[in-house]
């Protein structure tokens, strides 16, 4: 496949997001087709969109749509309709490419060194290798070793088309990040900031942009500068319930080294009628936005939907290694909790 050369200026901002998706996919599709692996993410992802309601993992319009399409891949076992239901609950990219990176990263290697050695060595010696590749051939939920080794040679491919695509692209801002760079360290000569690094801090939030882009809020420039803007605002921020401010940078260094001879004082006063942009977009006051709405029926219909995920990750992961990497909460039915009872009362350490 030939990579465009100059993507900002040949492609629009949908054409861009359709490659990226496509190439993107197909670095999925083998951990679909060939191992139940990637249902560990499709859980995690459900646990952190009901926990957290600030943070978006998706680049959907609807939290609620993303949630329906990821509960229908979970539970269906036509495997067409859960790749398709993966792709339209438009998980942020770096959901599954660092999913599938790390996953290269760990066994890649590792599996084809056994692998060749399971090939070269004699019959009788090859009872270790065979369990070394029973090991990641179960790590990775793969029914047979075909299925593990088309899934890591699949997935190896992909990604390298990905990563080359991805590449071209910030290519293109990389000039644009060098002067953004210049420009915020020339007006902050106090800070004594790094060019070099000001500048890699503007690259990573291309990236970061790009895993994010959804071409129906705008050109993917104009989201990129937005990106731009929020590293310069954003980094180093004292929070206060939620709130962001900064103390101006020759205000820090007195406060640094105690010059408040000549009466220098802070005095910050934050307006709670002052309007804000909520989550949803709409205009609310700092007030409500600080203020609980949480009800009683809320808390328990958010209390029911965890339980539920609890219950989704046990299915997936009955012995319990992707609920503990991903500090999944753990589930305990009627029938665990009674063998659990027995077992202390064995080990004398429940009276009864």
């Amino acid at each position: 496949m030939a990579l465009v050369t100059n993507p900002d200026e040949n492609l629009s901002g949908g054409q861009i997001e359709q490659i990226l998706d496509t190439l993107l996919y197909e670095v999925l599709r083998p951990l679909v087709y060939h191992s139940t692996v990637f249902d560990t993410q499709i859980v995690y992802a459900l646990s952190f969109i009901s926990r957290n309601k600030k943070r978006k993992i998706s680049t959907s319009n609807s939290r609620e749509e993303s949630i329906d399409y990821l509960s229908r891949a979970l539970i269906t076992d036509d495997l067409d309709e859960k790749f398709e239901y993966i792709k339209k609950s438009k998980l942020e990219r770096s959901m599954i490419y660092v999913f599938a990176t790390n996953i290269l990263r760990h066994y890649y290697d590792s599996f084809f060194s056994l692998y060749q050695n399971f090939l070269e060595s004699e019959p009788g010696d090859r009872l270790v290798l065979k369990r070394r590749l029973k090991v990641i051939q179960d790590s990775l939920a793969c029914p047979t070793r075909s299925d593990l080794f088309i899934l890591l040679n699949s997935m190896h491919d992909a990604t390298k088309q990905y990563n080359a695509y991805v590449e071209s692209i910030v290519a293109q801002y990389i000039k644009i990040c060098s002067k953004q760079a210049s420009f915020f360290v020339d007006t902050n000569p106090n800070n004594n900031y790094d060019r070099k690094e000001v500048r890699q801090n503007f690259l990573k939030n291309v990236v970061t942009a790009l895993n994010k882009y959804n071409s129906e809020h705008g050109a993917l420039t104009s989201y990129i500068k937005f990106w731009f803007l929020n590293a310069q605002t954003c980094s180093n921020s004292d929070h206060e319930y939620g709130i962001a401010y900064r103390i101006p940078p020759q205000h820090k260094k007195k406060l640094a080294t105690g010059d408040t001879a000549s009466g220098f004082d802070i005095n910050f006063s934050v307006s709670l009628d002052a309007t804000v942009t909520d989550d949803e977009g709409e205009e609310v006051t700092l007030y409500n936005k600080v203020e609980s709405n949480e009800t009683v029926d809320s808390s328990l219909e958010h209390s029911r939907f965890s339980e539920l995920l609890c219950t989704l990750a046990k299915n997936v992961d009955p012995h319990g290694i992707g609920r503990l990497t991903l500090g999944i909460d753990e589930h305990f039915s009627d029938a665990d909790l009674d063998k659990m009872k027995k077992q202390m009362i064995k080990q004398h350490l429940l009276k009864v």
